[in-house]
């Protein structure tokens, strides 16, 4: 779901933002004047407000903000590509799943405000946390198989972004892995095939997720 349906990074901005909303008046700026200084230095955005803020004598910690970050509701959307090619394995039948890593609250609120419901059955839009796992494991590949085969699937596909951890447990399960390739380097995950080993490889890398329709 993360940088293959929609860019990662709209999320964290989303959450800047709010982040920013709640805690604008408290450190005495405005919230774009926040946001702004958070996005100075990404990795370091929370810390800065914290340091900001005990400057005005205001204690808000880290961990403040990484409550009201990790609990907003995102304002995120699809990809185009990734809308079209939901809507035509949809209108085809084609059986179709989603598994992705993360905190449950946060990636239940992402698969809401996606709006995933209107290309995916229920129960299979899987959180991996809810498993008790995440994907270095087998365990979500071989569940979502299940799932897919009772919905008369035969073959399986898995498309994803991160070398990390998306291809391993397919490869060994003899599905097809597809990687959507990230041109603009502005994934949360970098995709430098030479810093992974084969296992870690995808069969195919595709630049829009509409080449799907020419994979079938």
């Amino acid at each position: 779901m993360d940088d293959t349906l929609y860019k990662e990074h709209a999320y964290r901005d989303s959450g800047y933002r709010t982040v920013a909303r709640h805690f604008a008046a408290c450190c005495g700026v405005s919230p774009h004047e926040l946001y702004l200084l958070m996005n100075r230095e990404p990795s370091q955005a929370f810390e800065h407000v914290e340091e900001l803020a005990a400057e005005r004598g205001v204690k808000i910690s880290v961990a403040d903000q990484l409550c009201v970050y990790r609990s907003h509701f995102p304002d995120i959307t699809l990809d185009d590509d990734a809308a079209d090619i939901l809507s035509f394995f949809r209108q085809r039948g084609i059986p179709m799943g989603v598994i992705t890593d993360g905190r449950a609250w946060g990636q239940m609120n992402k698969i809401e405000a996606l709006r995933l419901d209107r290309y995916f059955d229920k129960g299979t839009v899987m959180a991996t946390v809810l498993l008790g796992t995440d994907k270095h494991s087998a365990k979500p590949f071989e569940t979502m198989e299940e799932i897919l085969r009772q919905k008369g699937a035969t073959s399986f596909a898995y498309v994803g972004d991160n070398l990390a951890k998306d291809f391993v447990h397919p490869n060994l399960m003899g599905w097809d892995t597809i990687m959507l390739r990230d041109p603009e380097g502005v994934n949360i995950h970098p995709q430098n095939l030479a810093d992974w080993p084969a296992g870690h490889h995808p069969h195919h890398i595709i630049d829009s997720l509409t080449q799907l329709k020419e994979m079938i």
